[in-house]
């Protein structure tokens, strides 16, 4: 009769990367953010439309084609089946034209949400990103980011 060996705990346990301080802030407020997006997502599907129209929003360096960087937003709004309306695209430490225009997409109800890359796309700052998130809950629209908070 065949047995298995014995299991036996490893010699030495891993014990998890500390965090300095910063570090937890930050992650703790990423995950926040992270938990505030999902909420605005959850209560604007609450409005059960047939289908989802998006736009896409990129955030580009100087001298970066947009398609690039708006690549992964079409491909997270296409495995989800949402239909995309319009592409934005601004450049990093510029004017954000492209954003106040997905915005007024939003605000014109031609579109249900935003999908971009990262957080960092829609604001520059933490403190700026809230304010975004909390312009999306007023107008009952929902962010999709290609890489969620707590991933930066």
């Amino acid at each position: 009769m065949l047995t298995a060996p014995p299991l036996t705990p490893a010699a030495v346990m891993s014990h998890p990367a500390v965090l300095n301080a910063r570090e937890e802030q930050a992650l703790a407020s990423a995950s926040r953010l992270y938990a505030l997006r999902r909420r605005i997502n959850a209560d604007s599907a609450a409005t059960d439309v047939p289908t989802v129209y998006v736009v896409l929003y990129a955030l580009t360096d100087p001298g970066v084609s947009p398609r690039e960087h708006l690549a992964e937003p079409q491909g997270l709004a296409l495995a989800h089946g949402y239909l995309v309306r319009a592409r934005f695209c601004d450049i990093a430490d510029g004017i954000r034209s492209g954003w106040a225009k997905a915005q007024r997409a939003i605000a014109e109800g031609h579109a249900h949400g935003i999908v971009a890359s990262s957080c960092t796309a829609v604001g520059g700052s933490d403190q700026q990103y809230e304010l975004e998130l909390h312009w999306l809950a007023r107008h009952r629209a929902a962010l999709w980011l290609v890489r969620p908070e707590p991933a930066l």
